[in-house]
C-alpha cells in the first residue's frame, strides 16, 4: 500500500513520464528522514514501522519462551549458553527472512507498476520530496544502505532487546529500544546507531558525521558485545523453579 502511495504521488507531482526504479523504491523505504528541523518535522513513517514490526516479533518470543517449551530445552541444555547462541541464531534468521520479504515486495511491485528493474536511483525524485541530492553518495555506499545497514540496525536493536529482555523485562527492553530508535530521527549523531542506516542522514548527503562503514563496524561491535552480556546473564540466569 505505501508502495502504491509512493509511486501515484511521484506521479502526480513530477508528471507520467518521470522515470522510476526499483533503486527509487528502495530508497523510499530507506531513506529516513533529513536532520530533525521543529520548523520543518520530517517522521519516516516507514522507515520506523520497519524497525517497529520487527522488534514487535523479536521482543516477547525469547523470554516467553523460557516459560514455555523453551523451558525444558533450556534445562537439558548442557550449557545454558547454548541457549542464547540459538535465540541469537533465531533473530539473525527472523530479520533476513523479514528483510527478504521487503525486497520481493518491491521487486513484484516494481514489476506490477511497469518500473525499471535497476537499482539506479532517479536523483529528481529526491531533490523534489527532500530538497537533497545522492548524486554524491557513492554506489558501494547507497547499495549498503539499500541491503545492508537497515538489516543490520534490526539485527543489532533485536540482540540488545531480547539482551534486556532477560534482565528487565520484555515490555521495558522494547520500550527502552524503540525511544531509542526514535531519537535517532531526533538527533543526527553517530551515538544513536539508527542513523547509520538512513540515507539521507549519509555524510555525503547531509552532511552530518554519520560514515555509513562506520556504522558497519559500530554495529557489529554493538552485536558482538551484547551477545557477550547476554551469555553472562543467561549464565546466571535460575529457572528452576
Amino acid at each position: 500500500i505505501m508502495l502504491e502511495y509512493n509511486h501515484f504521488t511521484i506521479l502526480n507531482c513530477l508528471g507520467n513520464d518521470i522515470s522510476i526504479s526499483t533503486g527509487d523504491y528502495l530508497v523510499y523505504l530507506f531513506k529516513g528522514s533529513k536532520q530533525f528541523d521543529i520548523s520543518s518535522i520530517d517522521i519516516p513513517v516507514v522507515f520506523i514501522g520497519i524497525q517497529i514490526f520487527i522488534a514487535m516479533m523479536v521482543g516477547y518470543y525469547a523470554v516467553d519462551d523460557i516459560h514455555g517449551y523453551g523451558r525444558q530445552v533450556f534445562i537439558r541444555c548442557k550449557k545454558k549458553s547454548h541457549w542464547w547462541y540459538s535465540k541469537c541464531v533465531w533473530i539473525l534468521a527472523t530479520v533476513i527472512v523479514s528483510y527478504s520479504l521487503i525486497y520481493l515486495t518491491v521487486f513484484g511491485f516494481s514489476l506490477y507498476s511497469g518500473a525499471e528493474m535497476t537499482l539506479d536511483v532517479n536523483d529528481a525524485i529526491i531533490m523534489y520530496f527532500d530538497r537533497l541530492s545522492l548524486a554524491y553518495l557513492e554506489d558501494l555506499e547507497l547499495l549498503l544502505h539499500m541491503f545492508v545497514t537497515p538489516m543490520l540496525y534490526s539485527v543489532t536493536i533485536s540482540i540488545v532487546q531480547v539482551m534486556l529482555s532477560l534482565v528487565i523485562g520484555p515490555l521495558l527492553s522494547f520500550i527502552s529500544v524503540m525511544i531509542y530508535t526514535i531519537l535517532s530521527v531526533l538527533i543526527a549523531k553517530p551515538i544513536f546507531l539508527c542513523n547509520y542506516s538512513m540515507i539521507l542522514r549519509n555524510q555525503q548527503v547531509l552532511g552530518a558525521d554519520i560514515i555509513c562503514l562506520a556504522g558497519v563496524i559500530s554495529m557489529l561491535l554493538v552485536c558482538v558485545v551484547s551477545i557477550a552480556i547476554g551469555k553472562v546473564v543467561v549464565d546466571k540466569k535460575d529457572i528452576s523453579l
